[in-house]
């Protein structure tokens, strides 16, 4: 997508400002590639994926639109899906700038009317598997009375028992968990007008559980989403009331790197001919970091060091989810050298070592080092008894010649259930985590 000046001309880059959500957005030139979100099924087969994008009203924005096409992913044949006469998919912005500006001037803007729809050539009549489309049965509007919405909701959840693969199944189950919570809100609405709001809560919450049963089609029920959803809530209003914006702030992960940091560089002095272990510290470099796909930081401390005549540099990092759901367990750091950031992978010169010494060869160029698992209530006393919420944190010493002088670590995050995480910034493209060991050579040198 891009923005136009009007339909059918060139595609210019959008102003600065704009948001997409999901927030994974990569430039593809004057362009932007924007994934879909999680894909909502709307009849027996076919499907329905969204994406948010919000643009400021100004250059090409103001008195054009949004141009676009639709890309199939690959491996199931490139393919541009674009309007019926070929030309790209436009969003005219005109309309909306001009009732902005009737707002401002005391006019009112009006979205009763939706904008003219495009369809598209290929998928106007059937999905992207040649199933026939299914038309969507929309709800009463919000301003109807709350009873007429709660017996809408009743008589689409039993439509959807009706038609899943049995009342035993897991979906069978949460739609009639779906269902029972509707017929609750029904029977509060009717016994107090006072109580309609908390039964318009349940009402939402219940067709937003039928919702995502219908989008699954995992083993893992999407009423397990709803709940972890709004354990999410709850746990974040408990973060902040302790003045933090999540339950493993960055502090946290930067004591656990500190520390082990420390550790192994005391280690090393006091196992030298002589050594005691006393010696002055050397100033650590720190690196902060989010992870992709994992809501979550990795934070990476380098710090020089000088053994037996050789030079080297040791990397401690530290990672974890902001609100640990155990996405990471079993994380392995899958990494080796580089000369820089997005740059190709190399081999590690020999002389590294490893703590947990569980380190292996992972197909050159990489390594894999088994992270250790620190629990979180050696640091937050409020996780005493959740043995298994973990940071996880390795340290690795590598020598301080050919590419680790002026480059550094590369690495990802192997998980149990065989993910890769990368890093992942506001704005930026998806890469590698990149640890530059080049302070810790300047430091030496």
């Amino acid at each position: 997508w891009g923005c136009s000046e009007r339909r059918g001309r060139g595609w210019r880059p959008p102003p600065a400002g704009w948001h997409t959500d999901p927030t994974r957005s990569q430039p593809a030139g004057r362009a932007w590639k924007t994934a879909f979100g999680d894909f909502s099924t709307v009849g027996s087969d076919a499907v329905a994926h969204a994406a948010l994008l919000q643009l400021p009203l100004e250059g090409p924005t103001r008195h054009g639109g949004l141009a676009a096409c639709i890309t199939r992913p690959p491996g199931s044949g490139e393919e541009w899906l674009k309007a019926e006469n070929g030309e790209d998919l436009f969003v005219d912005f005109s309309k909306a700038t001009s009732a902005l500006d009737g707002e401002h001037s005391g006019g009112s803007l009006s979205t009763d009317e939706p904008s003219t729809w495009t369809s598209l050539n290929d998928v106007s009549s059937s999905g992207p598997d040649g199933s026939q489309q299914v038309a969507i049965q929309r709800g009463p509007p919000s301003s109807a009375p709350l009873q007429e919405r709660i017996a809408f909701l009743i008589h689409h959840l039993a439509e959807l028992e009706d038609s899943a693969d049995g009342a035993s199944s897991r979906p069978g189950k949460a739609l009639s968990m779906a269902r029972d919570a509707v017929e609750a809100a029904q029977k509060a609405a009717a016994h107090a007008q006072a109580a309609e709001s908390e039964a318009a809560a349940v009402a939402a919450e219940a067709h937003a559980l039928a919702r995502k049963v219908e989008e699954s089609a995992g083993a893992e029920t999407e009423a397990e989403r709803v709940l972890q959803s709004a354990l999410l809530a709850a746990r974040t209003a408990v973060a902040r009331l302790h003045g933090e914006a999540a339950e493993v702030p960055t502090a946290t992960l930067h004591q656990v790197a500190e520390e082990r940091l420390q550790g192994w560089l005391q280690w090393a002095d006091a196992s030298q001919e002589g050594g005691n272990g006393s010696g002055a510290r050397p100033q650590a470099v720190a690196s902060v970091m989010q992870l992709e796909t994992v809501t979550g930081q990795m934070v990476a401390l380098v710090a020089p060091h000088s053994e037996n005549g050789q030079r080297y540099a040791v990397v401690s990092v530290a990672v974890s989810e902001a609100f640990p759901t155990g996405a990471l367990e079993g994380a392995r750091l899958h990494w080796g050298a580089a000369p820089g950031q997005y740059r190709t992978w190399q081999d590690v010169p020999s002389g590294w070592s490893t703590e947990p010494g569980q380190t292996k060869d992972a197909g050159a160029p990489a390594l894999q080092t088994v992270m250790e698992a620190v629990p979180l209530a050696s640091f937050l006393p409020r996780y005493k008894g959740r043995p298994a919420s973990a940071i996880y944190a390795a340290t690795l010493q590598v020598p301080l010649d050919g590419v680790f002088e002026k480059g550094g670590v590369v690495c990802v995050l192997a998980t149990a259930d065989g993910a890769w995480i990368g890093r992942q910034e506001q704005g930026e493209p998806r890469s590698d985590f990149f640890i530059s060991t080049r302070p810790a050579a300047q430091q030496l040198f």
